[in-house]
């Protein structure tokens, strides 16, 4: 039996094994994926993308909402396309969008 500090990860391991995987999967899939974690993986993720490195500090410092969505293109280098997108952010800026162009006020989408 083991005790739970076999189990335990630094943060640069994560990262390193959250790299990894992406990896992984840009040798599989040549065009657009998908990925689903928890949040402390996205997190891993999203500071490497932009070059956020952990130090000292203990904590994070980009923190997305659970459920949210956030995207990143892979080139040369990862690039953060979106971060945090949730539909009732997106919403509230396109109605504000539609009325400041003079176009009256947004016809609500039906669910």
């Amino acid at each position: 039996m083991q005790s739970p500090e076999a189990f335990q990860e630094t943060y640069d391991e994560l990262q390193e094994r959250v790299l990894k995987a992406v990896s992984k999967i840009q040798a599989e899939v040549k065009t657009n994926a998908i990925m689903v974690s928890h949040g402390d993986v996205i997190v891993a993720l999203l500071q490497h993308v932009v070059e956020r490195k952990d130090g000292h500090s203990g904590y994070y410092v980009i923190h997305p909402n659970p459920g949210s969505l956030s995207v990143i293109q892979f080139t040369d280098r990862p690039r953060l396309v979106l971060f945090d997108y949730r539909r009732e952010l997106f919403e509230s800026f396109e109605k504000r969008t539609h009325e400041n162009e003079g176009l009256g006020p947004k016809v609500p989408r039906r669910k």
